[in-house]
């Protein structure tokens, strides 16, 4: 293939990136937060509630990425975070009661976003490029990667 940045995968990753990053934040500046940290409650809302680790562990973030969102979070008090019961070195986290009730406000303003994105794109054809893009991350982080097939699993 052709070395144009035109044809360059990692060049179109960026850019779409840097678009949807650019709206989302956008979009949600109303609620004080930005992608970054919506996304967290987004796992949350879904997953219930999270070590710091398995939040990292979802995102492909480090540790201490997560927990400057999830430091943000709390002072903004959408999230709590709790000792584990087991192990008290280990902090659950989980939305509270504000967090709740704002989550699906911003993943409504997500999806507006996406739907966007998306427009004039087949199902067909969506299926197809998720595929593609499944493919094209395990060919990059191979056994770091889950399969799209795994990581439907984890959908709501």
């Amino acid at each position: 293939m052709e070395n144009h940045p035109l044809r360059n995968v990692g060049f179109w990753a960026h850019q779409i990136m840097t678009a949807f990053h650019s709206e989302a934040n956008k979009a949600l500046q109303e609620f004080g937060i930005s992608i970054s940290e919506a996304i967290p409650l987004k796992i949350l809302h879904y997953h219930g509630s999270e070590s710091l680790v398995e939040i990292a562990k979802r995102l492909n973030f480090s540790h201490p990425s997560v927990l400057r969102h999830i430091d943000s979070l709390e002072k903004l008090g959408l999230v709590v975070r709790t000792p584990h019961q087991e192990d008290r070195r280990v902090k659950i986290v989980k939305l509270t009661d504000k967090g709740r009730k704002l989550t699906p406000k911003i993943m409504d303003k997500l999806r507006l976003i996406h739907d966007t994105a998306t427009s004039g794109i087949s199902e067909q054809e969506f299926n197809m490029l998720l595929k593609m893009l499944s493919k094209i991350h395990r060919n990059l982080a191979g056994d770091a990667c889950l399969p799209l097939e795994e990581m439907e699993k984890f959908q709501p």
